[in-house]
Parts: structure tokens; sequence; C-alpha cells
């Protein structure tokens, strides 16, 4: 991998990551049956891979090549970790087999 690649996907990794912990603050989550129905879809996929990243001792679910931004290929991936992504109300996935679904945020009076 060139350097410009790994700087690409690093960079592609630090923007996910900060639209994960923005969903977080703001309570943007699915619905656990959305979330189950969301992950089940992605566990039939083809663009689904199973890996362990370096020093993990366990194997995670991603689409398609972890932490890479796929988008542009004829079947495009987000190189995202599918439990997290899934989790958001607000993400869709790159292919389109699901989709965002409205969240309604409630903010204490």
């Amino acid at each position: 991998m060139t350097i410009a690649e790994t700087t690409r996907d690093a960079l592609h990794t630090a923007r996910g990551g900060k639209r994960f912990l923005k969903a977080l603050l703001r309570g943007d989550f699915a619905d656990d049956a959305t979330i189950e129905a969301r992950r089940a879809v992605c566990r039939g996929c083809p663009s689904r891979v199973r890996v362990a990243l370096p020093g993990m001792k366990s194997e995670s679910d991603w689409c398609g090549k972890p932490l890479h931004n796929g988008l542009k290929d004829p079947a495009p991936t987000c190189g995202c970790l599918i439990a997290a992504k899934t989790a958001v109300g607000s993400e869709g996935c790159p292919q389109r087999k699901w989709v965002a679904v409205p969240i309604t945020i409630t903010r204490g009076t």
C-alpha cells in the first residue's frame, strides 16, 4: 500500500469515527428490530468481510475491506464495522440494501 493510500484510509477512518461519535452524542440510534434486520442483510451480503484487525483477538464483520472506502467500486463498500454502522439510525448501506431511518430526538424540558 502506498503512502497516499494509507493516508486516504486513515482520513476515511477518522471521518467515520467522528460521524459515529456524533451519532452517539445526539442519540441517533436505530431501534433493536431495525438493527437486527440490517445485520441480517449484512450477514448475507457477499461484500461482508470477517477479520480481526492487527492486535485484536476476535474477528468482526466489516463492509468490505476494513477501514477502506470502496464507494467507487462496482459493488460499493464503506469499510465500516457492521455492528456500529447498523446501529446508527441515520446511516444507510452503500449498496442500498437498507436505508436510513428517521430519528426523533426528545429533549428534556
